[in-house]
């Protein structure tokens, strides 16, 4: 077995090359053997440009199967992983589109960090990508639509599947509102695009969070809701009289916000 001098670093076979084991010495320099500075390729020349992998992103996108699948969740965690690299890479719009209508058939089998998809975006935006995250929800709805225009008499095993995933999927977006309802850019407007996506979404509980401007009269047209919660925000204006033609609402908290008027009664 061959001595080691000062400074060397030990090394193992590896085929017909020798490999450096680094680390095993403290502070010792990194050596190569057999192949001084001036010799060494550039690091560059293995790297792929940002065209060529973009084209290699779109290729993979292009050729995914398109069957759901219904294995794990692991698949949906890689659909979302090259969502992100898309949107870094800039791919075009139609790849992206069907990445996404990829992700909206099987919805429910992603998690809360899958969604949370950064805004890769210089402005002074939010920190998360919310509208992908809405047109991804559509496509999960749209799917939902389109099975039981075709359901069968009789049908009821797919109707208990369907039930099953939205109830999942309105968990899902639940988790999601509360995640990013502390984004001080994010409008409330926006957290009421997505909570009355879901049909017969009976709950909208924002409370504890910095959101501002006043609250839409549209809620009036929730005919589900029947808990609002929205204590302890930055609300503004004159609590909507159309509150009171949401039928199902029994419980309204505004408390701790900047509001004026009374909470109406239903009619």
């Amino acid at each position: 077995m061959k001595e080691l001098g000062m400074g060397e670093l030990p090394t193992r076979p590896y085929g017909s090359k020798l490999v450096i084991v680094e680390n095993l010495v403290p502070e010792a320099p990194v050596q190569t053997l057999g192949i001084s500075r001036s010799s060494r390729k550039p690091l560059s020349s293995s790297i792929h440009s940002e065209s060529e992998q973009k084209e290699l992103l779109e290729t993979i996108i292009a050729n995914l199967p398109l069957e759901k699948s219904y294995d794990s969740s692991t698949a949906t965690r890689f659909l979302f992983g090259l969502l992100r690299t898309a949107n870094i890479l800039n791919a075009s719009e139609a790849c992206r589109a069907a990445l996404e209508r990829k992700i909206g058939s099987q919805l429910e089998q992603a998690t809360l960090d899958d969604l949370l998809i950064p805004r890769y975006s210089y402005l002074n935006e939010t920190l998360y990508d919310v509208v992908c995250v809405e047109r991804i929800l559509g496509y999960f709805l749209d799917g939902l639509e389109e099975r039981s225009a075709t359901r069968t008499e009789g049908d009821d095993e797919n109707s208990s599947i369907r039930l099953a995933a939205l109830m999942l999927v309105g968990k899902l977006i639940d988790g999601y509102l509360s995640e990013i309802a502390s984004d001080a850019n994010l409008k409330l407007e926006k957290f009421y695009e997505l909570a009355v996506a879901l049909p017969e979404h009976a709950r909208l509980v924002l409370s504890h969070n910095p959101l501002g401007g006043s609250i839409p009269k549209s809620m009036g047209k929730l005919s589900g809701l029947q808990v609002l919660k929205l204590v302890n925000n930055g609300l503004t204006g004159r609590i909507p009289v159309e509150l009171g033609n949401a039928k199902e609402l029994t419980e309204i908290l505004l408390s701790r916000n900047n509001l004026s008027g009374s909470i109406p009664e239903q009619d």
